[in-house]
């Protein structure tokens, strides 16, 4: 795992650099990057964003790997983080999937937006990592997901079409 870390924080430096940012204006100086292992002040999940998740058909196939213990308190397979894709008093959240709400060497993530007055799963995603990313599309912010093995890196950005993000571009670099 930890050169998956590694490797990550390479590509997002890359990516990063090659969009020629050299400075960031000061509302959109923080970048967030969340992974599993990374996930900064996680948050209780709401009751409604629980509902909508344990609908969706990924966590689905998944429960029948859950434990009792788990599908009893199903909270308990899920971290949120809130974040501001709009505005910074519109309050979304990220969350991603704990084992078994997962892949076998990748992370599940949801974004939702609304999440406390009418939430809306407007992303599923996999990877390692997703960036909320200072550039907007509609209005919101992008998001970019990454995801390694020891032959590359792919990263995926997404852009919000008005209703959902809908991914925009996908890359695969070669490790040398």
């Amino acid at each position: 795992m930890g050169i998956h870390k590694h490797l990550i924080g390479l590509v997002l430096a890359i990516v990063i650099a090659a969009q020629g940012r050299t400075s960031l204006p000061v509302h959109d100086e923080h970048i967030s990057i969340w992974s599993e292992d990374n996930f900064p002040n996680p948050v209780p999940v709401p009751r409604p964003v629980l509902i909508l998740l344990l609908q969706d058909k990924t966590v689905k196939d998944s429960m029948d790997r859950a434990t009792e213990s788990e599908r009893k308190n199903p909270a308990q397979l899920f971290r949120a983080a809130e974040i501001h894709l709009r505005s910074a008093n519109e309050i979304d959240l990220l969350v991603v999937g704990m084992t078994p709400i997962q892949g076998a060497d990748n992370s599940w993530f949801w974004v939702v937006r609304s999440a406390y007055k009418n939430p809306m799963i407007v992303l599923f995603t996999t990877g390692y990592s997703v960036e909320v990313m200072p550039s907007r599309t509609n209005g919101y912010r992008n998001l970019l997901s990454a995801w390694s093995n020891p032959n590359g890196t792919e990263t995926r950005i997404y852009k919000f079409d008005g209703a959902r993000y809908k991914l925009r571009k996908e890359t695969w670099r070669e490790h040398h």
